[in-house]
């Protein structure tokens, strides 16, 4: 995951004076290739020529439409006053303004409508102002903005509700959706790769709103990306949030996509700012789709505000951590096909902004492990096992029991991570902290992990029995560079903590003797314990004990049907105790003397067999 840049926000607070841009600009296809990316070129050239000019539509007078076709715009001459409209004729994305001098720019406060914009900003300082009461129905700006103080939508002042719908655009180097002083409502809109945030919202100024459904700023079946690394101006880097609530407002986001690559320049999906204190925040049915290290919630109040989260999903390699306390059931992890910015928006368009696509994932539809990693993309697997005589908290509650590991390199969540309470996220250092809590007496978690482990935090008073690849280990170990990661896994273990392989014996006191025969012979190992997940497609976790030894049977254990063999997971055995993980496939152990405790996490079949 991508390591966040410094949050210095205090200078993308205020617009910038106008400077010169020296931020290169890619340059875009226009004229016919355009009109056929709406609709195709011969019907735009049947009705006006790509060289007319909007000098004759511009400022309008009353409801002014403009015919289906392309046109070349200097940037001037949008100024839509109360009770007055721009509209495009013919379907959505009919009409295009082919951006060729100047900067996108106007103010809006009566209605603009079925307009796409075509080509990169000139000049600085381009966006819209949407003024108290204007609504924008159908804008579409597929190339944006590198330019300093770049911004597709400019709140200039607060005052009453504003409206947004069927909009998309990305690449502006200054905010996407920059509207913040006055109430919103925002919908069936699409912001994509937008550097500071991609919208930012918040009621700097509600004149004229006493009630107090009039105050609540909605943002509603939208889609918020950053897939590549966003463009930015002369005053800050790229640093992009998804959703920033920026003062003082009662949101609410609901039926939304929010989407974040591993890519520089990332910062958190959703941002409750410091500057937000007192407000109330609905987060519903969204979903979180997080490759990055950002947060999926970050509350910069310190927990001054009241946050739901309901029925909202995740999935994504990425961090989990919600930082704020919240009502609701949270997150559950699910892998969602998340629409096209056209199948949001209704506008052909709104495809064309770099970065997304139908083969770009998660748009692709492709199935993912919604967090949960195979270990195959990862050098090292984690297992956890809290002792089952882990203490209870004051209040009786199971758990309370917490512990951090940090590696040098990335981590995911593994079969048995929990990422609606476990969190991994980047540090400012490059390293990587994987946080369990609460984790529960008798109850396992797994994770993956590149790298090696650096660092550990864990609970006083608490126990665990830890596995790397297979091989038993303490974090104490791991942590001081006492661990071979390239070991093999020893396949046996008695109860009194010697181990053999080869012949080779260790004793309790760390001395080898190489001519020792081992004690656990196959022949004394005549009792049988099978765990048996080819009825379920899930990954079941175990734990057994025994009061003998314990001795994979590798000849008679099988992978799964798919492929997937667990086999860099090797069982571990350590005192006579044996951790593994079983999906649709079989793990068979022989033993010698009794099984003394028995863990089954997940629907796994259990078996044990006697002198057989």
């Amino acid at each position: 995951m991508s390591d966040t840049n410094p949050d210095d926000e205090s200078r993308n607070d205020q617009p910038t004076s106008e400077k010169d841009s020296t931020i290169g600009r890619r340059t875009f296809v226009k004229g016919l290739a355009a009109a056929a990316g709406i609709g195709g070129a011969s019907r735009l050239l049947g009705t006006a020529s790509a060289a007319e000019s909007l000098d004759g539509y511009l400022p309008p007078s009353g409801e002014q439409t403009i015919p289906a076709g392309e046109y070349d715009w200097d940037g001037s001459s949008l100024s839509v006053g109360s009770g007055e409209a721009v509209v495009g004729e013919g379907d959505p994305g009919d009409v295009v303004w082919n951006l060729n001098s100047g900067t996108m720019d106007g103010t809006v406060a009566g209605r603009l409508e079925n307009v796409v914009v075509r080509g990169d900003n000139p000049s600085p300082k381009a966006g819209i102002d949407l003024a108290p009461g204007g609504v924008i129905d159908g804008f579409v700006w597929p190339e944006g903005g590198g330019q300093s103080e770049d911004r597709a939508l400019y709140h200039p002042d607060g005052g009453g509700r504003t409206e947004v719908r069927n909009t998309a655009f990305g690449w502006m180097a200054n905010n996407g959706a920059y509207i913040d002083k006055a109430p919103v409502t925002m919908e069936n809109s699409a912001a994509v790769n937008n550097n500071i945030a991609n919208i930012r919202v918040g009621h700097w100024d509600d004149r004229g709103t006493s009630n107090p459904r009039e105050k609540t700023t909605y943002i509603r079946n939208c889609l918020v990306a950053v897939t590549e690394t966003p463009r930015h101006d002369n005053e800050a880097g790229s640093y992009a949030r998804g959703i920033r609530l920026r003062h003082p407002a009662h949101l609410v986001i609901e039926n939304c996509y929010i989407v974040f690559h591993d890519v520089d320049g990332t910062a958190d999906l959703v941002e409750l700012h410091d500057e937000a204190p007192g407000s109330t925040v609905e987060i519903r049915n969204t979903h979180f789709y997080n490759d990055s290290g950002g947060r999926l919630v970050r509350d910069k109040s310190g927990g001054e505000m009241d946050v739901t989260i309901e029925d909202c999903t995740v999935a994504g390699s990425g961090n989990r951590e919600v930082q704020p306390n919240y009502d609701g059931n949270g997150f559950t992890e699910e892998s969602v096909k998340v629409p096209l910015p056209s199948e949001i928006t209704g506008y052909a368009a709104a495809d064309e902004i770099a970065g997304v696509g139908p083969n770009v994932h998660p748009f692709d539809g492709e199935a993912t492990s919604s967090g949960s990693t195979s270990e195959d993309d990862y050098e090292h697997t984690i297992v956890l096992h809290a002792d089952p005589s882990n203490p209870l908290s004051d209040d009786a509650i199971p758990g309370d029991f917490d512990l951090k590991i940090t590696t040098v390199g990335t981590a995911a969540f593994g079969a048995k991570a929990e990422p609606g309470s476990d969190e991994i996220y980047s540090n400012s250092d490059g390293t990587t902290t994987i946080k369990v809590n609460d984790l529960k007496p008798d109850e396992l978690d797994s994770f993956h992990f590149d790298g090696e482990v650096v660092d550990y935090v864990i609970d006083d008073g608490y126990g665990v029995d830890i596995s790397v690849d297979g091989q038993p280990t303490t974090l104490e170990d791991l942590a001081n560079g006492n661990f071979d990661y390239s070991g093999e896994t020893s396949d046996s273990t008695s109860g009194d903590g010697s181990t053999s392989d080869d012949g080779d014996s260790t004793s309790g006191d760390g001395s080898t003797s190489d001519d020792t025969t081992s004690s656990s012979s196959s022949d004394e190992l005549s009792n049988v314990i099978v765990v048996d997940g080819q009825s379920d497609d899930t990954v079941t976790t175990y734990t057994f004990t025994v009061s003998g030894t314990a001795e994979r049977d590798v000849e008679n254990s099988t992978g799964g049907g798919d492929g997937l063999t667990w086999s860099v997971v090797e069982d571990v055995s350590k005192e006579g105790k044996v951790l593994g993980l079983v999906e649709d496939g079989v793990d068979v152990f022989r033993f010698s003397g009794n099984v003394t405790d028995l863990t089954v996490d997940g629907d796994a079949s259990v078996y044990i067999q006697r002198d057989v």
